[in-house]
């Protein structure tokens, strides 16, 4: 192995450590609050990603990184009222009942993916990237939307420790 295909390796994986720190902080978070491991955790995070894709396809604003980031918004506050009708509806009244509990997020990950199937298909989908371009250093290369994943990663980890360190 070259010096340059470690150092593309380690900037992939990387990449993809950040991705899963997200999604980690996020089970990690619901658990030690909720005290339920919620399997459709993941699939929220993939209704996010549906309602930014049809959300970028439905802009009005041919300004990419507006309508990327109202989507965002628009995202954040879908998802997080599911998550709270979801919460509120199955979660609250098996609190303390791990099993019960375990039961429900397995049957609700399944229920969603397969309305997800039904409504959205099967077939890939994808948005215009709004971060453009390659950063090349030391033989190994990344681009700048993986960058910024990465960044992001990392200021929301700094964020959500502050706030569970400084917060009731």
């Amino acid at each position: 192995m070259t010096l340059e295909l470690i150092l593309q390796s380690i900037v992939n994986g990387l990449t993809l450590g950040a991705i899963y720190i997200l999604v980690a902080l996020g089970l990690t978070l619901l658990f030690s609050i909720m005290h339920i491991l919620n399997f459709a955790h993941g699939e929220l995070y993939m209704l996010g990603a549906f309602s930014i894709y049809f959300f970028m396809q439905l802009a009005p604003i041919e300004n990419p990184l507006f309508n990327y980031l109202v989507g965002i918004i628009i995202t954040m506050v879908l998802v997080g009222l599911m998550g709270i009708v979801i919460e509120k509806v199955f979660f609250k009244r098996v609190r303390g009942k791990p099993i019960q509990g375990l039961i429900i997020a397995m049957a609700l990950s399944m229920l969603i993916q397969g309305l997800s199937t039904y409504l959205f298909g099967v077939s890939d989908k994808g948005i215009r990237s709004i971060f453009e371009g390659v950063i090349r250093f030391g033989g190994a290369s990344i681009s700048v939307e993986r960058a910024v994943v990465i960044i992001v990663s990392v200021v929301l980890v700094i964020l959500l420790h502050l706030f569970v360190i400084y917060t009731k």
